[in-house]
């Protein structure tokens, strides 16, 4: 007989008494929530087990799940063969939780996401789950972002993407990483062919001479399968985005490249605004909370104008760009007829042929929809003004906080854009 969620809600409570513990409180009610659902669709086979300790529906109190919660929990889905995602987002799981999820994921054939973000694990967890890898051939998804791993733990994951073949997405953003890690895992992915996508976002560097985007540039020229990158808040130059283009002339593969948070400026808007005019792979490219002022911009528009017809999201936001840059944008989409989104709030928006050049795209003529752009236009005395709308890029999007009931719930990471 097929397991089915009762059998887990038995099993669970069992392992609680076998280790002397009280059953969690909060994962009875995720368990309860998911028999419920399953009493009135018997054709579902395979569940997500969301425990995240942000989630406010919950009816349960003081929710985060310790260190002996998730060895019990462990236990419980060694081998379980009924949960393909497992979320334990914002509790306190620590390196002896962490050390039990790696044994876990020696024995469960199954779970193919894991989702650790902002926990308490540190090196010695980070080993563990690192050396899992070398023999888990189902998880496709790991997300480690917001535990303090440091280099050494960079360096252990490093080492497990030389042996792994199956993980496909690695998250270790404000992981502490320094310049060691960085470098490794880049060298690792000049020859892994399996990995599609890797955050390594804000890691502490003590120099300036940018070799860790010297080493993603040169990764980027070799690698022939990573389709998403994440190199938010490197401190990163326009000399480090010259590197960076360098690669993606020779990559045909990536198509997510996130740059946000860095100190790129008009120069090095000019070099990415090259490497589009070559129409590369790129979908999304995001260069939020830089400096590519007028002149960057219209860079910009200016490879848009012409051969670019893959790029479907541009983000813009916070970059001190002026009225000119901005209508420049506005009119490169005139001709452009691939690029879908757009995100411009944080920069210039008061001048009036701003507001009127994105009140056209808007309105008369429909170019750009309301909810694929971060602003709204709107007419005060014949006057045209454009006001800030809470929408983001669909990897920001759910990064820190997701539904987890409900007709917003994410089907996947909504990273990919293929």
């Amino acid at each position: 007989m097929a397991e089915t969620i009762y059998d887990t809600v038995v099993s669970y409570i069992e392992n609680c008494k076998a280790s002397q513990l009280s059953a969690n409180a909060f994962v009875l009610d995720v368990l309860q929530r998911l028999k419920d659902e399953s009493a009135f669709d018997d054709d579902v086979e395979t569940f997500d087990l969301k425990l995240c300790a942000n989630n406010k529906l919950s009816n349960t109190r003081n929710i985060r799940l310790v260190d002996a919660d998730a060895a019990v929990l462990c236990r419980t889905l060694r081998s379980s063969t009924i949960f393909v995602c497992v979320d334990l987002r914002y509790n306190s799981i620590g390196d002896s939780g962490a050390e039990a999820i790696a044994d876990m994921l020696s024995s469960n054939k199954t779970i193919t996401m894991l989702n650790l973000m902002c926990n308490n694990v540190g090196e010695a967890g980070a080993k563990a789950i690192a050396k899992s890898l070398h023999t888990n051939q189902t998880l496709l998804e790991l997300n480690l972002a917001g535990n303090k791993i440091n280099d050494a733990g960079g360096m252990l994951f490093a080492e497990a993407l030389q042996v792994n073949a199956t993980l496909e997405f690695l998250d270790l953003g404000d992981c502490d990483l320094k310049i060691n890690a960085v470098i490794a895992l880049s060298t690792v992915l000049k020859y892994n062919d399996s990995l599609r996508g890797i955050n390594v976002n804000r890691p502490l560097l003590w120099t300036q001479q940018e070799e860790t985007t010297v080493h993603m540039g040169e990764m980027l020229a070799q690698n022939r399968s990573l389709r998403e990158l994440h190199l938010a808040k490197y401190e990163m130059r326009d000399f480090g985005a010259n590197r960076i283009a360098d690669g993606l002339v020779a990559n045909r593969a990536l198509t997510v490249l996130d740059l946000s948070c860095n100190r790129i400026t008009r120069d090095g808007a000019k070099v990415l605004a090259n490497v589009l005019c070559r129409d590369t792979p790129l979908q999304l490219l995001d260069l939020s909370y830089n400096r590519l002022e007028c002149d960057g911009a219209k860079c910009i528009a200016s490879a848009l104008i012409g051969a670019n017809t893959n790029l479907r999201c541009l983000v813009i936001k916070f970059n001190e760009i002026k009225s000119d840059g901005l209508v420049a944008v506005a009119d490169s989409l005139k001709y452009n007829t691939s690029l879908e989104r757009l995100f411009i709030w944080g920069n210039d928006l008061t001048d009036a042929s701003c507001a009127a050049a994105y009140a056209e795209l808007l309105g008369s003529s429909g170019r750009l929809r309301e909810d694929d752009t971060d602003v709204r236009a709107y007419s005060v005395d014949d006057r045209w003004c454009l006001s800030q709308v809470n929408r983001d890029v669909d990897y920001r999007l759910y990064r820190f906080t997701a539904p987890v009931y409900g007709d917003q719930v994410p089907q996947d990471r909504r990273f990919r854009l293929n």
